[in-house]
Formats: C-alpha cells, sequence, structure tokens
C-alpha cells in the first residue's frame, strides 16, 4: 500500500483536470492504496464523490506538511511549492498544450505524464503518453437514440467559442452542457440548446448519435467509451480554429480503460520510489 498524495489547483467543479485525478484516486484506492487529494479550491459534487470512495480530500489551507507520502502527483504548474513541502518522488502530469499548462521543469520531478503525445511534443519534454482515464462501468454503449444530436461538454468559455459556433452553423441539433465562464450560450439558435454541468454526463450521452469538443479531451473518449464517433476542433490559445476532424471510436479502447490507467501510473510510482531508494 501506497500512501500518495495528488495535487491539483481546483478539485470543485467538473472539468478535466479534476475528474482526471478523481478517476485516477478512485481506481488507486481499488487497488488498495491510500490517497489523499489537495487543492486550493475543494467542495460541490466532485469532492462528496471523491469522500464516498474513500479518498481524502483537503483543502490547501488544512494541509499539514509535516505528513509523510511516499510519492506525490502533480497537476498544474501551481503546485511547484510542493516540490519544497514534501522530500518524496514526484511525478507531473501535463494536461494541455497551452500556456496555462506550461510544465514545471525541475530536476525533482522523476517523472513525467502526457494525456496525449501532442502535449510532450509542444513542451520537448520526455514524458510517457497515458490517456485519460475512462471509467468503462459509467460509459459504455446504450441504445440508438431516434433522433441526431451532437453533444458538446465543456466549461461554456472564449477557448471553446469559435468551435461552437461553427459546430451550430451546421445546422444539425446540439447539445451544450458545462458550467458558465462566458456568455455565448445566452442567446443560441433554435437547432442549439445549453443545460448545465451535471455528474450524470451519461444522461446526456444517451441522447447523443456523436460528440464534439476541441482537442483529444475528456468528452471525446467518454463518447469513444459509448460508441459514439467524435468531432475533434484543433483550437490555438484564443479558440481560434486549425482543423476540423471526425473520428470513430478505435479498436482497442483499453488504452482509455481506468483501471489500467490507474495500474500503468501505480507502476510508475513504485519505479521512481525504488530508483530513488537506490541512489
Amino acid at each position: 500500500m501506497l500512501k500518495i498524495l495528488l495535487v491539483c489547483n481546483n478539485f470543485s467543479y467538473l472539468s478535466g483536470s479534476p475528474l482526471y485525478v478523481y478517476t485516477l484516486a478512485k481506481e488507486l484506492v481499488t487497488l488498495g492504496n491510500k490517497v489523499t487529494i489537495c487543492s486550493e479550491f475543494i467542495g460541490g459534487i466532485i469532492t462528496d464523490k471523491a469522500r464516498e470512495s474513500g479518498i481524502e480530500v483537503i483543502s490547501l489551507k488544512d494541509l499539514d506538511k509535516n505528513r509523510a507520502f511516499d510519492v506525490k502527483h502533480l497537476n498544474q504548474n501551481w503546485s511547484k511549492h510542493f516540490l519544497d513541502w514534501f522530500d518524496c518522488p514526484t511525478v507531473y502530469t501535463i494536461h494541455s498544450e497551452f500556456e496555462c499548462e506550461r510544465p514545471i521543469i525541475d530536476e525533482r520531478i522523476d517523472r513525467y505524464i502526457a494525456i496525449r503525445p501532442t502535449i510532450s511534443q509542444k513542451w520537448g519534454i520526455e514524458a510517457d503518453i497515458i490517456y485519460n482515464p475512462i471509467d468503462f462501468s459509467r460509459f459504455h454503449k446504450y441504445p440508438t437514440p431516434k433522433s441526431n444530436l451532437t453533444l458538446f461538454v465543456g466549461t461554456i468559455d472564449p477557448l471553446r467559442k469559435h468551435s461552437a459556433q461553427h459546430l451550430m452553423s451546421q445546422g444539425g441539433k446540439v447539445r451544450f452542457v458545462g458550467q458558465k465562464f462566458d456568455n455565448w450560450t445566452n442567446k443560441l439558435p433554435e437547432n442549439a440548446e445549453w443545460y448545465p454541468d451535471t455528474w450524470d454526463i451519461e444522461e446526456h450521452l444517451k441522447d447523443a448519435t456523436e460528440t464534439a469538443g476541441i482537442m483529444l479531451g475528456r468528452t471525446t473518449l467518454e463518447g469513444f467509451a459509448c460508441g459514439l464517433p467524435g468531432i475533434i476542433y484543433d483550437v490555438d490559445e484564443r479558440g481560434n480554429i486549425k482543423s476540423i476532424t471526425r473520428h470513430g471510436p478505435p479498436e482497442d479502447m483499453s488504452i482509455y480503460d481506468s483501471k489500467l490507467v490507474a495500474k500503468r501510473i501505480y507502476d510508475i510510482y513504485c519505479d521512481t520510489i525504488n530508483k530513488r531508494k537506490k541512489k
């Protein structure tokens, strides 16, 4: 059993990084480990679900810096101070090619993980490519809906605005699901609708015949697990569209299986711990 510290900048709303941390932590607990999630912001249903799964969730202000952990797993450069606070092996996941996710470059970080190959290429860092973990017990094939619907899940923000506008201009029915950080969903055309973010995103996937999203994100992968094709908008840091592609689910979905992803990351933890002991 390992004592694992998982760190992310915000663990209070439903977005990519918090859901990554939650899903990974849940599987690590299932593997028999003791997992602590620490964040500057905690709360909401994601914190409730984590605690129900046996995960300790604490805010940064309540963190005892004298505690001992076997390994710490950092996310976002916000977490750089943890390198000073805990002298244990360190793993760091990079979640995006965008400047806001510029990784910490520090010799105290033992291993880097990138959630898609383009991230490692962007930052020029040697990293293990381990995709977002998807819980296949939640996301799987459902009966085909009677009418076509494109599901676009993600925070309502400027980064997704141009992609959303292009999608709506195609004329098909579109449903947006996400917390509002911008106002572009306040007035939608007749073929589009908006729903607030929800834990039970499966209920929306049951109505969808395809997904849409920016980059290769969680929405696309959850759709793949449900047997749905995905429209992927490749965008720059201002949300300008660079390319649009449509992909069907890959034949081998095991690389996204949260149980296998967690086992791969657990093995990385053990490897970093063993190498540290030999120094």
